[in-house]
Formats: C-alpha cells, sequence, structure tokens
C-alpha cells in the first residue's frame, strides 16, 4: 500500500519526523541509494512516497493522516494516488469531499486473477456504478500496483468500508479458477449486491459497518429478494450470488 506526498524535497525530513511521532517508531535514514526514511513499517522514499504493507491496521492510517493534518499538512499535501485517504482541492462554495484511490501490490495478482477481476467487475458493473455513486470503473494498472480510482468520501470513515471491499474483491478473484461471463440483472439491487459482499467474505459483524455504507445509494431491500421491508441488520435472510 502507499500514500503519495505532493512536497519539497527538502520537507521530507520534516514529514518523517511527523510520521514517526504519530506512529511510535524511530526515524532511520537509509542514505544513497535509495534516500529513503525507515519508519518502523513504513518507508518514505525520495520522491515523498509512502509504503506500507497490508499488515498495518487501518486505524493507524487513519490516524496518521489526521495526525498529519494537526501537523500542518494539508489536503493540499496529499495526491490523488494515495491509499487510505485521497484528498482532493475542492472547488470553493461545493461541498467538502475527497476522491479516494485504493491500490493493492501488483505482485497480489496473477494474470489469471486479473482476467478473473476484470470479469467480477464487468458482471457487476451496473451495481458498482449505483452502489459507489461513480461513472467509471477503471483500473489503474503499473508495474507495482492495480489501483481503483472508484471512490468518493464525504465521510473520512467511509474509507474503512472502501478498503476492506478492494480486499475482498480481489482476495476473492484470486481465489477463483474462472468466472464467467454472467452480468446481473436482478431487480432488487440492494439484495443481489448484499449477496456479493456475503459471497466474497465480508460476512457477520466484523463487516456490517462496511455494509451498510456500500448498500446505502442503492435501491430495494437488503434482507428479502422480492422487495419486503427489511434491512441491513436482519441477518437471517441471505443468499449466495
Amino acid at each position: 500500500m502507499e500514500i503519495k506526498f505532493n512536497i519539497e524535497k527538502s520537507q521530507r525530513k520534516m514529514l518523517a519526523k511527523a510520521i514517526g511521532d504519530s506512529v511510535g517508531a524511530e526515524v532511520k535514514y537509509l542514505g544513497v541509494p535509495s534516500c529513503a526514511y525507515q519508519i518502523g513499517a513504513f518507508t518514505l522514499d525520495k520522491d515523498a512516497m509512502l509504503t506500507y504493507d497490508d499488515t498495518v491496521n487501518t486505524e493507524i492510517i487513519n490516524k496518521l493522516l489526521d495526525d498529519l493534518k494537526s501537523a500542518g499538512y494539508s489536503d493540499a499535501h496529499l495526491s490523488d494516488e494515495r491509499v487510505e485517504t485521497t484528498a482532493l482541492e475542492t472547488e470553493e462554495n461545493s461541498s467538502p469531499c475527497d476522491a479516494l484511490t485504493v491500490s493493492m501490490p501488483r505482485d497480489f495478482f496473477t494474470e489469471q486473477a486479473l482476467i478473473n477481476l476484470r470479469q467480477i467487475i464487468s458482471n457487476k458493473k451496473t451495481l458498482l456504478l449505483h452502489a459507489l455513486k461513480t461513472d467509471s470503473l477503471e483500473i489503474k494498472e503499473t508495474d507495482e500496483t492495480i489501483a481503483f480510482p472508484w471512490f468518493t468520501l464525504h465521510n473520512p470513515a467511509d474509507a474503512d468500508a472502501y478498503i476492506k471491499f478492494i480486499s475482498m474483491l480481489c482476495a476473492f478473484a484470486k481465489e477463483r479458477k474462472r468466472v464467467i461471463d454472467k452480468p446481473d440483472g436482478r431487480d432488487n439491487e440492494k439484495y443481489a449486491f448484499r449477496c456479493f459482499l456475503l459471497r466474497i467474505g465480508m460476512i457477520g459483524d466484523e463487516f456490517k459497518s462496511a455494509r451498510k455504507v456500500l448498500l446505502r445509494n442503492l435501491t430495494g431491500s437488503a434482507a428479502f429478494r422480492h422487495g419486503k421491508k427489511g434491512g441491513e441488520d436482519n441477518e437471517s435472510n441471505e443468499s449466495s450470488d
């Protein structure tokens, strides 16, 4: 995982110290050729890219971002490539919101996993577009990452739901031998997407808040396939996708 900071190179040392203060880790300069700072489980490279693996707790990342803002690193310092919260400047008089790109390491995927992932996204295209209120489900690939620039944050707490969703979606795609071309055409969007979330592993109280975020923009009933009144809290009427 990675977060890109838009700062001058001369500001890296102060940024590294601020990160160390937030996460409670020693800051160690690694010297040439990397010119990077090692800060516990984090590495700040010479281009101000902060990298860390997926074992780092999301709460730690969210606290870090909050602490950096308190230390004077405004939204403008954070690039649209970052993982946890991608903050963009909004036009004056517009409602504040952040764009979020969630990235996964490229080496997490086999070629078949990427084929599966693209087919799943194609099958669930309508549901995903409506659930995320986005116009595009483009995946951006580099040699290092597979990025999903799909999300808009009206509440910073929603980032955790989107990160969990992408992580589980990618793991599900990786586990499949293959995925057939079968677009989802069910009328009850909320029920259909909830079934899909459960199928990829977002089951139980651990994912309850995330499911609520992901289902809130969809029409229909989450608990009843044919439109009876129900909701996210009803855990007894679930189906596999």
